[in-house]
């Protein structure tokens, strides 16, 4: 029986750029795949556009995938300004390859990003590239902007109805609700079949009623027109005070004797334990492992944690220094191993190094000496990395959270601030 085409590797190969190559070839294959199954060119979720008050257009955050097969996507809300002119424009995410120049090998790129940016053009009909997708039109009538989005660039939910229309899930995120689906539902009185009435007129929105029973099936009728959406209550005039104690929970309310309401509005999260909220996602060094003194020596080069949000312009430009690399000698090489005998406390060392922070990610490099490492870590240790997060400012203004995340392999609580920690031991090395 074939299998899909993979990378094996076995005890004492000797790993080559092809291996690696290979193995990354198939993974972005498998990937493509699921992306031409979800459809080229089309948005998977979000990328819903909106004027603002101030008259620029606003994009929400949402992923599509280009014509050739490239990821589009934005993290957070994007303000673009309308041009001058009779228009109309057209709006365009366009995505570009960055690559990080202090990784490249000579002249050659070894770490590549993919950087969306969502723009607006003239909408002159031109061909936009592979690269690149218009999720929406902007054209004057009677000299004020006009939105226009086809939906049959969006990709349908899952879970949907057929509605026709765009709704937001649990978490804020737009989706299309599938195309409305034609004709209409069967009658529903207790009486005999009835011959097919006159289109009734609009009608006010009704109170929920009691379900009743099936009657007999009637004539099919047109579809009537959408109810009028109702209004909303007033809030509660309440002052804001001291945090109270837990109230005991109310009585569940009568049911209402109407048809079935508009969804309500999605309520705020608590801010602790939003899965949203801004936390370490990953980190190039692996949690708990044991090196040797020249491996160790190669990973104090460059210790890196990669962000789930950009971080906010002001935070990157004071560069707080929010990274500690600490060494602890003589501490057990791997976890769960007996104590090494002592006759006096084990030295914490400070290890020297300096921090640069960019949009996303946070790089510390050693500038200790490598002939000073080897003598300091010789007998063996442990080398302990901190990142204060209460310290770590988001785009939105939000500190990050020290979760575990990128240390433990799946989701945790995204609690703010606190100080992410995280390890690996350093082997004894043999005399020389």
């Amino acid at each position: 029986m074939a299998n899909d085409a993979r990378t094996q590797f076995s005890d004492g190969l000797r790993v080559t750029a092809d291996h690696l190559q290979h193995s990354q070839d198939r993974l972005r294959e498998a990937v493509l795949d699921l992306r031409r199954a979800v459809g080229l060119g089309r948005v998977a979720w979000g990328l819903r556009i909106s004027l603002n008050e101030g008259g620029a257009i606003l994009v929400q955050p949402g992923v599509a995938f280009a014509s050739g097969g490239v990821r589009l996507s934005i993290d957070s809300p994007a303000n673009l300004n309308l041009p001058t002119g009779p228009g109309p424009w057209r709006v365009v995410l366009r995505a570009s390859e960055v690559d990080r120049t202090s990784l490249r090998v000579g002249e050659q790129p070894t770490l590549i990003n993919l950087v969306t940016t969502p723009l607006v053009e003239p909408d002159d009909e031109s061909n936009i590239g592979p690269d690149a997708l218009v999720i929406g039109k902007v054209q004057l009538a009677n000299s004020k902007p006009e939105l226009l989005q086809d939906p049959a660039i969006f990709s349908v939910t899952g879970n949907h109805s057929h509605s026709g229309e765009f709704i937001q899930d649990e978490f804020g995120r737009w989706h299309y609700d599938g195309p409305k689906l034609a004709g209409g539902g069967g009658g529903s009185g207790t009486g005999g079949t009835g011959t097919k009435g006159d289109k009734g007129s609009k009608g006010d929105k009704g109170d929920k009623g009691d379900k009743g029973d099936t009657g007999a099936a009637g004539t099919k009728g047109d579809k009537g027109d959408k109810g009028d959406k109702g209004d909303k209550g007033d809030p509660g005039i309440a002052t804001k005070g001291d945090k109270g104690d837990k109230g005991d929970k109310g009585d569940k309310g009568d049911p209402g004797t109407g048809t079935k309401g508009d969804k309500g509005d999605t309520g705020e999260r608590g801010a602790g334990f939003d899965p949203e909220w801004p936390f370490i996602k990953n980190i190039n060094w692996r949690h708990g492992a044991t090196l040797n003194l020249d491996q160790t020596i190669q990973a104090l080069k460059e210790i890196q944690a990669t962000l789930s949000h950009a971080l906010l312009p002001q935070a990157i430009k004071n560069n707080q220094q929010v990274i500690q690399v600490w060494f602890e000698a003589g501490s057990p090489l791997t976890a769960g191993a007996p104590p090494q005998s002592a006759t006096q406390p084990s030295l914490l060392i400070v290890l020297h190094g300096e921090l640069k922070s960019a949009q996303s990610t946070l790089s510390w490099a050693g500038t200790d000496g490598p002939d000073g490492l080897k003598r300091t870590m010789t007998a063996g240790g442990r080398v302990l990395i901190r990142i204060h997060c209460g310290f770590l400012t988001s785009i939105d203004k939000r500190p990050f959270s020290a979760a575990l995340d990128a240390v433990n392999g799946f989701d945790s609580p995204h609690v703010p601030g606190g100080v992410f920690e995280s390890w690996f031991f350093v082997a004894r090395s043999a005399p020389q």
